[in-house]
């Protein structure tokens, strides 16, 4: 495997505009130098065994269109100077190691067709400014977490900070359920078995013993196939 470098063009400022490296076995981290590449309009650098942490001088690259770093070995999280790329149209993150929260600078990517961030470990919550990217035409966000106490009529925020949403809606077959801020909803294909008088939800008053934020535990849900869906305004 080789490691990471540029050569011919690319090293040359007034004459680099795309750099197609996907499955070139290309290893270890980009190096900083890649900044210095101004003129670049495309980077593709997926579909190789890249480590380390994305540069933040990838910011400097302020006529990307495209950036793809799709199914890497990063870590760390985006760098929030990607927010200076605001020419970037199509950004691949997918299937890349990150983590973290997704970088609120990313807000300012308004000419952004494209998304893809799947299969990362992203944390918190969907960001709100990505439903005031308008181009957005393509996002994917498989993976990305945040959590539901079925059948419950309030949020909680439980011992590990997560905060439950709640999701106080009594589902019967065929029907679905979207929050009011659009940002999840859950759809009911049908049912396997009957919650006492047919109310679908089951509640208990009572304290679960021994168990962490029990709380958690005291309503559920009886649907058969329930798929989360993310939605934007």
């Amino acid at each position: 495997m080789a490691d990471f470098s540029c050569s011919g063009s690319a090293t040359t400022k007034n004459r680099s505009y795309r750099r197609n490296l996907d499955q070139n076995y290309l290893s270890g981290p980009i190096p900083s130098f890649i900044g210095q590449l101004t003129a670049l309009t495309e980077l593709h650098v997926g579909f190789n065994p890249l480590s380390g942490s994305l540069p933040k001088e990838l910011g400097n690259l302020t006529n990307l269109n495209l950036l793809g770093i799709s199914l890497t070995n990063f870590s760390g999280q985006l760098p929030e100077e990607l927010g200076n790329l605001t020419k970037l149209r199509q950004l691949y993150t997918d299937s890349a190691g990150l983590s973290g929260p997704f970088p609120s600078t990313l807000s300012r990517l308004k000419n952004l067709k494209l998304l893809r961030a799947s299969d990362n470990n992203f944390t918190g919550t969907i960001p709100d400014f990505i439903g005031s990217l308008s181009n957005l035409e393509d996002l994917a966000f498989q993976d990305y977490s945040f959590a539901v106490d079925c059948g419950s009529n309030r949020s909680i925020r439980v011992s590990d900070n997560t905060m439950y949403e709640l999701d106080s809606t009594n589902l019967g077959d065929s029907s679905y359920y979207v929050t009011s801020q659009t940002r999840w909803g859950v759809s009911n294909v049908g049912k396997l078995f009957q919650a006492p008088n047919d109310s679908k939800i089951i509640h208990s008053g009572e304290k679960i013993q021994n168990a962490v934020d029990s709380e958690l535990f005291q309503t559920a849900e009886d649907v058969a196939v329930v798929s989360k869906i993310l939605w934007l305004d």
